[in-house]
């Protein structure tokens, strides 16, 4: 496939849409090497392993061309994709951004896109580079994300990368269209689960198998299950290191200034992994900059426990950071916390904090 370069006779080529490598100057189509060596009798007595022959081989993205630089991005209403839009507007070699939104509440798509950034205080430094943003009307839930066909085959091969932040499997379905693109989902620290707490689990590596941590989901919530498969998950995102500015919305925070408000800190034997959204972001664009990390996962966050601080130890920055919190047992803790006003910032986790779920623990202290 090819477009024609703006202005010019030239064309640039985009991608193709075949399943053809190049090989000492000639296209092999996979499929056909795969039968042919099943065919051998040699071969077919070999244990095989339960994986297709075409999707073992890697497919780097095609992104080559000074055409490119095009960024597909599902979710920049939350804290995160707020700044990873903004990071994404200010690099030069983005050239484009294609965002998908729905119209909420009256609100036009791009008048949505626009508040999330004043809120974050990113509106001012951005306005400049609103030229790359495009901005599509759709639905992440629909088989089209809400284009149709036309559109979104057009999106397909018009796209170098696509970063995912909130993922479907609508969003790999356009992932696979057309031209090979790369894909970036972004989960979160819950998509281990209480995997330490249910099953003992000591150590995690970053590129480790899910599937033998999938018993311990049932004691988490619902949002731990869906975030369950990721590829950058990243610890508790605590602000912008700069500006201080956060996202009040999201679980810490509102745990701060819930046991600010209370007075008091729940002791949980566990431990904390606090990293900044500027790091968090930093950290994406770098492993997305480079092919080499395809296929593989990154945990955001300090390998060093001595880095990471426990319960005890973020009462004891509160209480340095000048407010008076004490240290109190989690039985305690919740008496106290349910006698607080119902708009509290903690008054709808409030079945996360009582509901029990193993043995005697509670959803939060089993995760």
């Amino acid at each position: 496939m090819a477009e024609w370069r703006g202005g010019t006779d030239l064309l640039d080529c985009i991608g193709r849409t075949d399943s053809q490598v190049k090989h000492a100057g000639f296209r092999v189509e996979l499929g056909e090497i795969e039968r042919a060596l099943l065919s051998h009798r040699d071969i077919q007595s070999v244990v095989r392993r339960d994986v297709d022959l075409v999707d073992d081989i890697e497919l780097v993205p095609q992104g080559e061309a000074n055409t490119e630089g095009r960024v597909f991005i599902t979710d920049v209403t939350g804290f995160a994709g707020a700044h990873l839009l903004h990071r994404l507007m200010q690099r030069p070699s983005v050239k484009q951004i294609a965002r998908l939104a729905r119209r909420k509440k009256g609100l036009s798509a791009v008048t949505r896109i626009q508040q999330t950034l004043k809120r974050y205080d990113l509106w001012p430094s951005a306005f400049d580079q609103t030229q790359k943003l495009l901005v599509l009307e759709g639905d992440l839930a629909d088989h089209e994300l809400g284009l149709g066909t036309e559109k979104f085959t057009w999106l397909a091969n018009w796209a170098s990368y696509i970063s995912n932040v909130k993922g479907t499997c609508n969003a790999l379905r356009l992932a696979s269209a057309g031209r090979r693109k790369a894909f970036r989902y972004m989960s979160s620290i819950d998509a281990w689960g209480p995997t330490g707490g249910v099953l003992g689990t000591k150590e995690l590596y970053e590129d480790e198998p899910l599937e033998r941590h999938i018993d311990c989901l049932r004691y988490d919530l619902g949002y731990s299950q869906s975030q369950w498969t990721a590829e950058a998950m990243p610890g508790f995102i605590v602000g912008d290191s700069k500006t201080g500015t956060n996202n009040p919305d999201n679980f810490f925070p509102r745990l701060l200034v819930g046991c600010i408000q209370l007075g008091a800190f729940p002791r949980i034997d566990q431990r904390l992994e606090y990293v900044t959204v500027g790091y968090i972001i930093d950290s994406l664009m770098h492993i997305a900059s480079d092919n080499n990390n395809l296929g593989k996962s990154y945990s955001l966050l300090s390998p060093d426990v001595r880095q990471s601080v426990d319960v005890e130890g973020t009462c004891a920055m509160l209480n340095k950071a000048g407010y008076d919190v004490k240290l109190v047992y989690y039985e305690e803790w919740v008496e106290q916390l349910s006698k607080m006003p119902e708009d509290g910032p903690l008054a709808p986790l409030m079945p996360m904090f009582q509901e029990k779920v193993l043995g005697r623990l509670t959803r939060c202290e089993a995760s």
